[in-house]
């Protein structure tokens, strides 16, 4: 029994072996106070603790969205998140979740009054998005142009674009959109939705070449939280 069980904690994956990897996307993932914070991040610190890994939020590594992506597809035991679960990127990575419902819409400024009843309305604007973001990958799969697109890393660039009318709209999950228009000291009413892209889940995704033992960890880990009702608690701080 002695061996069996010593064989065990020898065999225990360690997820020290995984790379965590997300961006500024409030209120999922974000720095505050010098501090990570946000949803998914209370999820992933719950899940460690579940599985006994010692998981700290500095060992999460914060990089610009496209930075984060293609680390995510290249290198195995790579973790990205949080990552809209869509059509097109279904079979490039594993899936952990799912966090939370999500929806990426063109944002406008109230005040202009714009509508949006199909994709052919498009045609006339510009629309602004952060570079490999589901909001590029989106108008792409719909067939809007590139060379009509302001393509940036920089949030607070395209909100500026946005609010001097270099850029018609913001293509944009809603809710992460009104906390970055909150943070730079800005009235979020002033946002509206005018047109919804797509509807998905936000998960962890995982390089497919990831250890499936680390893989099956983590998934049972973050499955258990959800399932014990502490994910609902997590997800209450941040309404």
């Amino acid at each position: 029994m002695v061996c069996t069980a010593y064989a065990a904690q020898v065999e225990k994956p360690d997820w020290s072996k995984l790379t965590f990897v997300t961006e500024e996307y409030p209120p999922y993932n974000y720095i505050h106070n010098s501090k990570l914070k946000g949803m998914a991040v209370d999820l992933l610190l719950v899940a460690a603790r579940e599985a006994g890994q010692p998981l700290a939020r500095e060992d999460i590594k914060v990089y610009s969205w496209a930075r984060a992506y293609k680390m995510t597809l290249n290198i195995p035991n790579v973790v990205l998140f949080s990552t809209a679960r869509s059509k097109p990127r279904e079979k490039l990575f594993h899936w952990v979740g799912p966090i939370v419902k999500s929806a990426t819409e063109l944002l406008a400024l109230r005040k202009r009054n714009l509508s949006i009843k199909n994709i052919d309305d498009l045609k006339n604007y510009r629309i602004g998005v952060v570079r490999a973001d589901i909001g590029e990958q989106d108008l792409l799969n719909l067939g809007f142009p590139k060379e009509k697109m302001s393509i940036t890393h920089n949030h607070k660039l395209l909100i500026r674009q946005l609010r001097n009318q270099k850029i018609d709209f913001w293509a944009y999950e809603l809710y992460s959109a009104k906390h970055i228009y909150k943070q730079q000291g800005l009235p979020a009413g002033e946002l509206v939705p005018v047109y919804e892209l797509s509807a998905d889940q936000l998960y962890y995704a995982l390089n497919l070449n990831t250890d499936p033992k680390l893989l099956e960890s983590f998934s049972q880990a973050v499955g258990k939280v959800r399932e014990s009702g502490e994910l609902d608690k997590i997800l209450s701080r941040y309404q």
